[in-house]
């Protein structure tokens, strides 16, 4: 499992008056019944239908762990790019936090 078989869809901000938490890319916005603040939301890419996956930060930090495995494979193309998601949903991350308190 890799970060680049996934969608990301959001990183939840905060909870919604009806009891749904919203997520957020920047761009776009959604809820979903389940998760907390800073959860990340993501969608396989290879699934058509609408299953979503949530991810903690620490386990959405453990799938980029795995993809280091796989640079030492000669797949570094992909570092600068993930690189760049990562900080992207960190600031995700810092911006949900700082809304959620």
């Amino acid at each position: 499992m890799k970060k680049s078989d996934f969608k990301v869809l959001g990183v939840i901000t905060h909870m919604a008056s009806n009891g749904l938490m919203v997520f957020s890319n920047g761009k776009n916005t959604g809820q979903i019944s389940d998760g907390k603040i800073g959860d990340v939301i993501v969608r396989r890419k290879d699934e058509t239908g609408l299953e979503v996956q949530i991810f903690s930060p620490e386990e959405w930090a453990a799938v980029g762990a795995e993809e280091k495995k796989s640079e030492k494979d000669g797949n570094a193309g992909d570092k600068k790019s993930d690189a760049k998601a990562n900080e992207d949903l960190s600031n995700l991350g810092d911006e949900a936090s700082k809304e959620g308190e």
